[in-house]
């Protein structure tokens, strides 16, 4: 019985311990993609030419200190006319937002969170290997 329980601590510890810090595990074709979608759901929530985001991410980061994906998800919003605060800085106008990407089985979830408002949405792998949304974006309010 002890050693179940000790099995069991030690099962959630790493739970815990892992669990916490997302990983950019993306390939860099489907952090292209994702990123491109990241900027694609902002954009048909908010006005880009209007907008400035400010990005948060928790995503393990390269040598360079950027991982693919916020590489890429920077990128298609600024292509897109959003103004995007550097991190650190203030701004009181700014939409806060985070993403992050989950590759499972044959796909990946992506969640968007702007202003509080979750969007979650799945994309599945064709047998090309190529990402397509395999739904539209649920949305939970901002609470």
């Amino acid at each position: 019985m002890r050693l179940a329980v000790c099995l069991l601590f030690a099962a959630l510890t790493g739970c815990a311990a892992f669990g916490t810090k997302h990983r950019d595990l993306l390939a860099p074709a489907d952090a292209s993609f994702v990123g491109n979608q990241v900027a694609a759901y902002a954009a048909a929530v908010l006005p880009p030419a209007s907008s400035t985001v400010a990005v948060s991410s928790a995503l393990a980061l390269d040598a360079s200190g950027v991982s693919a994906l916020d590489d890429a998800a920077l990128s298609a919003l600024r292509s897109r006319g959003f103004a995007v605060a550097e991190p650190g800085t203030e701004s009181t106008s700014a939409h806060a937002m985070t993403y992050r990407a989950y590759p499972l089985d044959e796909g990946v979830l992506l969640r968007v969170s702007i202003d509080g408002a979750e969007a979650s949405r799945w994309y599945s792998r064709d047998p090309a290997g190529s990402l397509s949304p395999a739904s539209s974006f649920t949305v939970r309010a901002a609470r």
